[in-house]
């Protein structure tokens, strides 16, 4: 568990809670005015059952937002892709499906990314590659890839949510001039 000071610009309506079916979590976001930001399943004898955290659809946390149980990437992605959103939280759901948290990007978004398959290696190559930082990462057991094509066994995946550390573009100067790193970037590609 990650927490901050519910206090300042920090501050948040919030609830969570645990031992939910998919029916019982929409009706307390309704009852509530809430949205979720995260959402985790795990099976209790025999029975999945679901928990989550909420937080107040309010305010300046007022959005458009939707979620996903035991869904396939490709649905989770097809909701991206049409709706203009992204993800909150991504976590397995086992058998190659996850739950997944979406807010609207109506108003703007940062710059992030989804993964899933890769090891701890390949989830750090990633942040390091894109300038991101991990928002939520979620450990599920697999064989998968350290992001260079290598499989490292049945050691495990993660399903992870990152966000932009860095802004889209920077301008490095010098004595004899400046670039755009992501024009610098280009020329080389280009020329490779």
């Amino acid at each position: 568990v990650a927490m901050v000071a519910n206090t300042g610009a920090d501050a948040k309506g919030w609830l969570y809670s645990f031992g939910l079916t998919p029916t019982e979590i929409s009706s307390l976001a309704a009852a509530n005015n809430a949205r979720l930001t995260n959402l985790e399943s795990y099976v209790s004898n025999g029975q999945t059952y679901y928990a989550c955290i909420m937080i107040s659809n309010s305010g300046a946390d007022d959005k458009g937002w939707g979620w996903y149980y035991n869904a396939s990437p490709a649905t989770i992605a097809g909701n991206i892709a049409s709706n203009n959103t992204r993800l909150l939280d991504l976590t397995s759901a086992g058998s190659g499906t996850f739950n997944a948290v979406l807010e609207s990007c109506a108003t703007g978004c940062p710059g992030w990314w989804w993964y899933y398959g890769y090891n701890s290696f390949g989830v750090l190559d990633k942040a390091q590659n894109t300038g991101a930082r991990v928002l939520t990462a979620d450990k599920y057991p697999g064989a998968c890839t350290d992001g260079g094509g290598n499989p490292n066994g049945p050691a495990g995946c993660f399903a992870t949510v990152m966000i932009s550390e860095a802004p889209a573009d920077i301008t490095s100067c010098d004595p004899y001039g400046c670039i755009s790193e992501a024009t610098l970037a280009t020329n080389i590609a280009n020329t490779l």
